[in-house]
């Protein structure tokens, strides 16, 4: 092999192998970047997470205080109920329709959420028990579909349904 040969193979070896390198660089700069644009975001889901935690716990609270001082009167509560749900409008059925493609609740679980929205709708009475389990039921669905707005919705009604419960009881 002829020596000017020799020194164009190894020149184009060491050329491929510094093209490779920088290329490795290039990759790593895009690498930590998207790192701390994924915890940024992880930052920014938790401000929301606890956001919406915080709203619709002052919710729940803000209706079992009206409830309590009987600003809203237990007679009212299937009229209040079928309001609520009206005035929900397109985000109800958004709401519902999220239950079909949601994956952390078991069949069981979406049957009883479908139900407990269905008897709101209709301005059934709820007890305790029923009000709590779909209270939970929601809160599980949000926790895991943050980014669902059905499954937000169906937890302020939950939340409404569950002050205006614990609101009469005592």
């Amino acid at each position: 092999m002829d020596l000017t040969l020799a020194i164009a193979i190894i020149g184009l070896f060491l050329g491929v192998l510094a093209y490779f390198y920088k290329h490795a660089q290039t990759m790593k700069g895009y690498e930590d970047k998207l790192k701390e644009l994924g915890k940024r975001l992880d930052t920014f889901a938790a401000v929301q997470k606890s956001f919406v935690d915080a709203s619709h716990k002052t919710f729940l609270a803000l209706i079992t205080s009206l409830t309590k001082s009987e600003v809203i009167k237990n007679e009212d509560f299937p009229e209040l109920l079928k309001v609520f749900v009206d005035s929900l409008g397109e985000s109800y059925k958004i709401a519902m329709s999220s239950l079909e493609s949601t994956n952390p609740l078991s069949e069981d679980e979406k049957r009883r959420l479908r139900k407990y929205a269905e008897r709101a709708k209709k301005g059934e009475r709820f007890s305790h028990s029923d009000a709590e389990d779909f209270y939970n039921l929601s809160k599980k669905l949000s926790e895991e579909k943050g980014s669902d707005a059905g499954a937000w919705i169906l937890l302020l009604l939950a939340a409404f349904i569950l002050g205006l419960i614990l609101g009469s009881k005592d």
